[in-house]
């Protein structure tokens, strides 16, 4: 009778086991799908982060990651190498695509394209895996960009500028000069000589004409002189 019952609970217990197992449907998460796959997002660098955000994974889940191979790879990495994009001795490398990730244990999982630089242009992805049933509020861990947080702004406590001088206290300014200035002297130099007058007792001195008139009387005389004197040689 004992052994029937250990039996029979085994056998429930197997059964449970497997009811169990069946009702952890296991998921198959296409990486990127809605982006077109695993390769660089030039535009949004961000873009597998926020893929991340809107999964939920499990263990026993699984990680597409649908490549071209020969332009695309995928690395499995620690926190330390995925923060710096440093793909020396990953974890796992997987260079033919499509490739697959079982998601075996509870943890943070990390991901990296090992190709030139197409790591620090955005092509990494930090997933966070939790156990069947486990709620999870972000199945992703936020990206750590290792960017110094920005200073705070600065204080708004400003010492007011002092009051301008009040009109009311300022001294009248002075009255302009007067300009009731005296008149200069006159200059010497413009005013116009004072005209001499004739002595007194003077005949006034003849005019024009008058001195004509006196000069051709003086030329007739002086021409009968003449005269004279050669009638005078020639007798």
């Amino acid at each position: 009778m004992g052994r029937g019952m250990i039996l029979a609970i085994t056998v429930i217990a197997l059964i449970a086991y497997n009811l169990v197992d069946r009702t952890a449907a296991k998921t198959t998460h296409v990486v990127g799908d809605s982006l077109g796959g695993w390769y660089i997002q030039p535009f949004t660098p961000l873009a597998y982060v926020a893929w991340a955000t809107t999964q939920t994974f499990t263990v026993g889940d699984v990680l597409v990651f649908n490549f071209t191979t020969g332009q695309e790879d995928v690395a499995q990495v620690t926190k330390e190498a995925y923060l710096v994009c440093n793909s020396f001795k990953p974890i796992s490398l997987k260079t033919i695509g499509p490739a697959n990730f079982t998601l075996k244990s509870v943890g943070q999982y990390y991901f990296i394209c090992t190709i030139g630089l197409h790591c620090s242009l955005g092509q990494k992805l930090a997933i966070n895996v939790i156990s069947a049933g486990a709620s999870s509020p972000s199945s992703s861990p936020p990206p750590s960009n290792n960017i110094a947080p920005l200073p705070p702004p600065p204080s708004s406590n400003i010492e007011p500028l002092p009051p301008p001088p009040s009109s009311n206290n300022t001294e009248p300014l002075p009255p302009p000069p007067s300009s009731n200035i005296e008149p200069l002297p006159p200059s010497s130099a413009t005013s116009p000589a004072p005209i001499a007058e004739a002595p007194p007792g003077l005949p006034p001195p003849p005019s024009l004409a008058s001195a004509q008139v006196v000069g051709g009387f003086y030329i007739l005389l002086l021409s009968m002189v003449a005269m004279l004197n050669f009638g005078l040689l020639n007798a």
